[in-house]
């Protein structure tokens, strides 16, 4: 059997359907023995599927994605590297949300593709590629500072979701933090130096990955 419901839920069912083209049959089966005791043919056709965006922003923007498909039940819009396989996605909506939906692109410059995806089986209904071009970002602030005191750091960047800037040594991994300050919260920015003296760097950091 594929997609079913239990005839003890009433009359009329609710039946979804196979999210692939093709003829099939909507069949009556025992629930003891597994029989079909009753079946109808039905034929189920490609649903019009289409989606529009920008042709290039800035990774790790935010897009609007207007689109027109079937919103069957967890059909999704996502955004996904060009030559990622059939059926993954990446960052996503759910077309539950409306007919013109705000996705988060990826935060890495590249080549991507914007997929309207099945709910049912992740297939690709309609897409549209999308180039993601680093972002300018500068930082300047004073070059020393006393310790423990507030540095004022004027900052440039796309300040996309999440973005935040921070003052970390400077053999610090990347997920490493300190003090930090979230770029939505202005221009310029106000950081909390750390207490022990040394050598530090301010850094912006993409609030994604």
């Amino acid at each position: 059997f594929g997609n079913y419901t239990y005839t003890r839920n009433g009359t009329p069912l609710d039946l979804i359907t196979r999210d692939t083209a093709g003829d099939y049959e909507i069949r009556y089966v025992s629930g003891e023995f597994r029989e079909t005791l009753a079946r109808v043919a039905i034929v189920l056709t490609e649903p019009e599927s289409s989606l529009e965006t920008v042709s290039e922003t800035v990774a790790g923007a935010e897009i609007t994605v207007v689109w027109i498909g079937p919103d069957h039940q967890n059909d999704l819009i996502t955004v996904v590297t060009a030559d990622t396989p059939a059926g993954e996605f990446g960052n996503y909506v759910f077309t539950s949300r409306g007919p013109d939906l705000s996705v988060l692109t990826p935060d890495k410059p590249g080549e991507y593709e914007v997929r309207y995806l099945s709910g049912q089986s992740y297939r690709t209904l309609a897409s549209q590629t999308i180039t993601l071009m680093p972002p300018n970002i500068t930082i300047d602030a004073w070059p020393v500072g006393v310790v423990g005191s507030v540095l004022e750091v004027i900052w440039t960047g796309p300040s996309n979701k999440n973005d935040f800037l921070t003052v970390v040594p400077v053999d610090a991994s990347e997920t490493e933090l300190g003090a930090y300050q979230y770029t939505r919260k202005g221009n310029p920015l106000e950081l909390v130096l750390p207490e022990l003296a040394g050598s530090f760097e301010i850094r912006y950091v993409s609030g994604q990955s």
